[in-house]
């Protein structure tokens, strides 16, 4: 059964208070300021993600030889593995500190043992250490963005458009000469989107950095490169998400019953009014429940170093590619 953004937007004004029920009637000012503040409640849950209960189980390739990946629309990730054919790796998560802080030998290409997440600008950066040598397929554990809607947008029903393509990174093929200032970027394709911006160095341009992967690239699209020099072109490298569950990233009803009772209280906000007392508890009933629908795993694990194994060492990774015989 549908149940549209402007069925969600209407009951939340009648829930607020501010509109009557049976006696008055949402006006059309009141859906659209309605849709702007259900979007800015999704957009929200970017980093309120302890409010978003759905895990998601995604794939795509690794690139060979570079450490860092850039994961659109994605808030967190709690397991990452990658596979040699049918095997699958474990990779260990390893904070900031330790990833980014500790002694290390760069640009060792082999089998990437570690990972570490960090947030950013529309999704956040995932990188390994040691750098994949091939195109593994990782696969990982990750809470997804809520994706902001339409008014007739069925909110049960909505695929994700990185399951087409997104732009994964643009590659400088000719840095061009002349420029004295960083020229604009423009990407343009099949998708929508995908938004970069370029540096330079020496009137040359030396690097393009993606703010917005886009989505919906079923081809890699256009990079043009315009400002005061010459001769700059780049190249676009798409990749995309595949939902080894299922692409739809829709809200079930009782995800939806959260939203609506949140979003009433934003619109009271809006409007300078007390929320309903007896509303704002049961929001708070709501908000504790969804924290233990898919709880972190916090089970300890004994590690002990009196064991037979000796880990993992340099044939390991060099010699045997993982495998080790019994």
């Amino acid at each position: 059964m549908s149940y549209t953004a402007q069925q969600l937007i209407t009951r939340s004004w009648y829930l607020s208070g501010i509109v009557a029920r049976n006696l008055q009637t949402v006006t059309g000012d009141q859906i659209n300021d309605g849709l702007m503040l259900l979007n800015a409640l999704l957009d929200f849950k970017q980093i309120e993600t302890d409010l978003i209960p759905y895990w998601t189980y995604i794939e795509m390739p690794m690139v060979a030889n570079q450490e860092f990946s850039y994961l659109p629309n994605i808030s967190e990730v709690e397991t990452a593995t990658f596979n040699i054919d049918v095997v699958r790796y474990p990779m260990e998560n390893r904070n900031r500190t330790n990833y980014f802080g500790s002694s290390r030998v760069d640009n060792i290409s082999t089998l990437p043992f570690n990972w570490n997440f960090n947030r950013g600008e529309g999704g956040g950066t995932i990188g390994f250490y040691f750098l994949p040598q091939s195109n593994y397929p990782l696969k990982m554990i990750v809470k997804m963005f809520l994706s902001d809607v339409t008014l007739q947008q069925d909110l049960t029903n909505i695929f994700d458009p990185l399951s087409t393509g997104f732009v994964a990174s643009i590659t400088v093929t000719n840095g061009g000469s002349g420029y004295t200032s960083p020229p604009t970027v423009t990407i343009s394709g099949n998708g929508t989107g995908a938004t970069a911006f370029a540096s330079i160095s020496n009137g040359s341009v030396t690097s393009i950095n993606l703010t917005n992967a886009g989505g919906g690239y079923s081809t890699a699209p256009t990079v043009t490169i315009i400002g005061t020099g010459t001769g700059a072109t780049a190249q676009a490298n798409t990749t995309r998400y595949t939902f080894l569950q299922t692409n739809n990233t829709g809200y079930d009803t009782s995800y939806i019953e959260y939203l609506r009772y949140a979003l009433a209280e934003m619109m009271c906000s809006e409007y300078g009014i007390v929320f309903n007392p007896q509303s704002a508890a049961i929001l708070k009933k709501y908000e504790r429940k969804l924290m233990y629908v898919s709880p972190p795993d916090l089970v300890n694990k004994k590690v002990s170093v009196l064991t037979e194994s000796t880990g993992i060492n340099y044939g390991d990774v060099n010699i045997g590619m993982g495998y080790r015989p019994s």
